[in-house]
Parts: structure tokens; C-alpha cells; sequence
């Protein structure tokens, strides 16, 4: 694919310049490209494809305009450069509206996925699991924290939560808090 970019230098190269030979062959090129390229996915990307495209038919468009320049300046009637620099800030805006466009989608279609599934979600009652807490609070307040043997009874009203386990003196850290 990009071998066949060279092919329209090879008229500008071999052929004498801005004759209508050269033009033709340019133009025959350029269409037999053109043909290739809209015929034939050469890249997954859609969004690669359709720069591809673009390209293509603003190449097409600055050779017919060069060949009608052509024709105007040999009438002595102007020339049409102003058309052809239009048509080339024409395509360089579209390539960085499409540039800006793959570069920001992936913030706002996630943006927008939140946005839509907080929606849903809040019309049943229900929340976004990153707004939910994990764990349940308890309101307890600290009693005390003792080191108790692994044998010490602990009262039936409190609640433990083991720390860490000694294994040489069979210990257990807890903290009792009130029930």
C-alpha cells in the first residue's frame, strides 16, 4: 500500500512537466489508487480507513485542480492556487478533528458509559458499586486491647478481632470492643 505512493512520482519524474501527458498519467494513477483503496480494507481500524479515504480524494481533487490551473493560466485567465490551498486546509482540519477525536474518545465514551449506567441505575434505586462503601460500619467504641492467651474465655457480649498470631507462646492479639 505504501508502494503504491510512489507510483504518481514516477510521471512527475520520467515525463516532462506540466504537460498534459504527464497530468493524464497522474490522473490514471491516482484513480487505479483510488479504486484499490476503496475497494479493499487494508487496515482493521475504520477510523485509519477512513484517513486513508480522505487523503485519497483530496489527492484526486488537488490533480483536477492542477490540471484546470493548468488549463486557466494557458487562457491567460488566473490561476486557481488559492482553490488549492483551501482544499488543502479543508483536509488538514478534518485529519485534526480525527485526530483530536481518537485521541478524546476513549475519556468520554467512558465518561458517558458512567454517566448512562449512574442513570439506570439510580431510576431502580440503586447506586454505582464504586459509590457504595465495602464494609459495613459498625459504631462499637473500643473497650480496651489485650494480649490474652489463645485459653482465655472472652465474654459472649464482646467482639474480637484477631491481629496477629503468635505461634511460640500460642498468643493472640485482640481487640475487645464493647457489644
Amino acid at each position: 500500500l505504501v508502494l503504491m505512493k510512489i507510483l504518481p512520482l514516477l510521471p512527475a519524474v520520467l515525463m516532462e512537466p506540466r504537460t498534459f501527458g504527464q497530468r493524464l498519467v497522474c490522473g490514471l494513477i491516482e484513480i487505479g489508487i483510488s479504486l484499490f483503496i476503496f475497494s479493499v480494507n487494508a487496515y482493521q481500524s475504520p477510523l485509519i480507513m477512513m484517513s486513508l479515504r480522505a487523503s485519497q480524494v483530496h489527492q484526486l481533487i488537488l490533480l483536477g485542480l492542477q490540471s484546470l490551473d493548468l488549463v486557466v493560466r494557458n487562457d491567460g485567465r488566473g490561476d486557481l492556487s488559492v482553490a488549492m490551498i483551501a482544499v488543502t486546509l479543508v483536509y488538514l482540519a478534518f485529519i485534526i478533528i480525527l485526530l483530536a477525536v481518537v485521541m478524546l474518545y476513549p475519556f468520554f465514551d467512558t465518561e458517558y458509559s458512567t454517566w448512562s449506567l449512574k442513570n439506570l441505575l439510580t431510576r431502580h434505586g440503586l447506586k454505582l458499586s464504586s459509590e457504595l462503601q465495602l464494609y459495613r460500619q459498625l459504631e462499637v467504641s473500643e473497650k480496651e486491647i489485650v494480649v490474652a492467651p489463645a485459653t482465655q474465655h472472652i465474654p459472649e457480649d464482646s467482639f474480637c478481632i484477631p491481629k496477629n498470631i503468635n505461634e511460640e507462646d500460642s498468643m493472640i492479639s485482640e481487640i475487645i470492643l464493647s457489644g
